[in-house]
């Protein structure tokens, strides 16, 4: 925990006894996800509530993405806009004010900062909150989730204990990374090839060392090994073989022609046409910076009514270059990248890795160069998967994910993009049926909405589940009701 976290403990206790008449509404996951939807609970509630917050971690909030400890992983969002509210985007810039930094609103800073807010903020919100209102904050994960006879559901946490939940948000995050296709049980008992660049156990030395993946997973992950290992060659390979875009040193001003733009999309919803446009309009506009931001707000929409058969398309041909675009990292990470490739410390390889072998006391990554149809192979004495974002339920090691799949309580997106929801982030059931009160926020929401894991997507999230799980007291029959 940095300097600047505070004991979460404190605040956990019960706000009010426990009400036979309080909605019960349970959240599942304990980062920023999670964090943000408790916090709109306590907000918006009016009549008795009574919130289980399965956190699966000792420090509820951070998450993975907000739980590093290195000063070098930056927001790759500007200060300014990551308040933990809709009507507060500010939020995030005046605690760190309060806090003595000299931070400008259009600043990138370090995400141990944010993790650190997230938690001091619903914090508070938990200790302030209304009589009527309790927090039950559980460190154990949620392993299963039952419908019962009454209308409620059962939840089962890892110590056996069942709980009963009138409604439940579904905010579990990212998947744990699994080993990529290729990678040999020899690699993998070695030691030297790591799935989880966050917990990894730093090995002595290292003269070279080989990233799979280009993204900003492996962004992170290079710039730890740079100093971690100073003196260490490092080989980045991905199949495309670029590097994020970058963000401008001040934000981009507005795009004037964004109305022009969006309603040509609206009115063209195929993915030919969305290509079609964006070409032309960044093609004459001062930055292309401003179109990308321009189309996030129907990014959503747009999304939903691509039918299986675009959204696969998409997929196949335009996703690598979206993300380019679509997710850009700050201008000092971008000089230190510059540095270290032109130090020769950094390579950018285009290749597919077609697998991982061990070589008598290095491994042996076999690729294939793109544009080529003949493998060459890179020796390392390391090897770190860091390819980002995995949201294939279908095969993932997550107890809760099997129990809901098994019993036929949620089914998989079919392009491996999570779960299958309605529009609106009900979870869909193996029948087609989506329950009425369990929601779904976060990446496992892709495949419904595409544009789900930016705080903005998850704050306007968080506010629309709210709204409905709370608008259950009229559902709810409180006189059948078991507790």
């Amino acid at each position: 925990m940095s300097a600047l976290a505070h004991d979460f403990s404190s605040a956990l206790s019960p706000q009010a006894a426990r009400s036979q008449q309080a909605l019960r509404i349970a959240v599942i996951g304990g980062g920023a996800a999670s964090a943000i939807q408790v916090g709109e609970l306590l907000r918006r509630h009016r009549g008795p509530l009574s919130i289980d917050w399965y956190a699966g971690c000792a420090e509820p909030g951070r998450g993975v993405a907000y739980g590093t400890a290195h000063a070098h992983h930056l927001l790759n969002v500007r200060a300014a806009a990551m308040g933990l509210f809709a009507d507060d985007t500010g939020g995030f810039l005046n605690y760190l004010h309060t806090r003595g930094m000299d931070v400008a609103g259009s600043d990138f800073v370090p995400r141990q900062y944010y993790g650190d807010y997230l938690q001091h903020a619903v914090q508070e919100l938990i200790a302030n909150a209304a009589s009527n209102a309790e927090v039950r904050v559980h460190h154990e994960s949620a392993l299963a989730l039952d419908n019962n006879a009454h209308g409620d559901y059962t939840i089962t946490d890892s110590l056996q204990i069942r709980r009963r939940t009138d409604a439940v948000v579904l905010a579990l995050g990212v998947l744990a990374p699994r080993v990529l296709p290729g990678v040999s049980a020899i690699a993998l008992d070695s030691g030297r090839y790591i799935v989880n660049a966050w917990e990894s156990r730093p090995r002595t030395s290292a003269e070279t060392i080989v990233v799979i993946g280009t993204g900003l997973t492996a962004i992170d992950t290079i710039l730890t090994l740079s100093r971690r290992y100073p003196k260490a060659r490092i080989i980045a390979i991905s199949r495309h073989g670029h590097l994020p875009g970058v963000h401008l040193e001040k934000p981009s001003t507005t795009y004037s022609a964004a109305a022009d733009l969006l309603a040509a999309l609206k009115e063209k919803p195929s993915l030919r046409d969305w290509l079609r446009e964006l070409r032309t309009h960044t093609r004459h506009a001062p930055d292309w910076r401003a179109v990308i931001d321009a189309v996030r707000p129907i990014t959503q929409a747009q999304w939903q009514r691509f039918d299986l058969v675009e959204r696969r398309r998409f997929l196949r041909h335009l996703r690598t270059y979206w993300e380019i675009v679509r997710h850009r990292v700050p201008p000092a990470i971008a000089e230190q990248l510059a540095v270290l490739q032109a130090s020769g410390q950094l390579t950018i390889r285009a290749a597919r890795v077609a697998a991982v072998e061990a070589d008598r006391d290095q491994l042996r990554v076999e690729i294939t160069p793109r544009g080529s149809n003949q493998r060459t192979a890179v020796h390392a004495d390391l090897v770190f998967q860091g390819v980002g974002l995995d949201t294939d339920v279908r095969s993932a090691a997550h107890p809760l994910l099997e129990h809901l799949l098994q019993h036929g309580h949620a089914s998989a997106d079919p392009l491996g993009l999570g779960l299958h929801t309605s529009d609106d982030g009900r979870l869909r059931r193996s029948d087609g049926n989506d329950w009425p009160n369990i929601w779904l926020l976060g990446p496992l929401l892709r495949g419904s909405a595409w544009e789900c894991t930016a705080i903005p997507e998850i704050r306007s999230g968080a506010i629309r589940i709210a709204g409905a799980a709370l608008h259950a007291e009229q559902w709810l029959n409180k006189q059948d009701r078991v507790v």
